[in-house]
């Protein structure tokens, strides 16, 4: 089912509002390599004070779009929590997130036949680490994407050609 944005904005809400999980098919190439196009998205409902840096906050961005990218800074200014969000690709730009604006984080992501919890602990040491990465040279870009689904694309890559 295709919603347009505003119903989907609507709906998401709606959902997690209630209590319960939201599944969605994501578009976009922000998140790659870890989150690719047409990846199916699983969010929990979570308030935007108990998101953690390295999770993946679903929030709503300025614009009253629905966006799906990584925290890698937690800070408080005059008593409210403000984050530094940003895509796992490097040519993205940090956003500034207040709590107020996210409804809920990622908790699995399938792809590929794959499926990637981020709520277990593999997934959140990998979010961790990307997060730290983020603001590190642009060679540190590399171990990300191996971090990331770049070594399964390339192994496939090879077994295919071989087959």
């Amino acid at each position: 089912m295709n919603l347009a944005a505003d119903e989907f904005l609507s709906l998401s809400q709606d959902i997690l509002g209630q209590g319960h999980r939201l599944r969605f098919q994501a578009s976009g190439h922000s998140m790659s390599p870890v989150i690719l196009h047409g990846a199916i998205l699983e969010v929990e409902p979570r308030p935007g004070t108990e998101i953690r840096v390295g999770e993946v906050a679903f929030y709503r961005n300025p614009g009253g779009g629905l966006v799906a990218h990584r925290v890698v800074r937690k800070r408080f200014r005059r008593g409210r929590t403000i984050f530094l969000i940003k895509g796992d690709a490097r040519s993205c730009q940090l956003e500034e997130v207040y709590s107020t604006q996210i409804l809920g984080r990622v908790v699995r992501v399938e792809q590929h036949g794959c499926c990637r919890q981020l709520d277990r602990l593999p997934g959140r040491l990998m979010g961790k680490t990307l997060a730290y990465l983020s603001f590190g040279p642009p060679w540190l870009g590399r171990i990300s994407y191996l971090l990331g689904n770049g070594w399964r694309l390339r192994l496939k890559a090879r077994l295919g050609a071989w087959g």
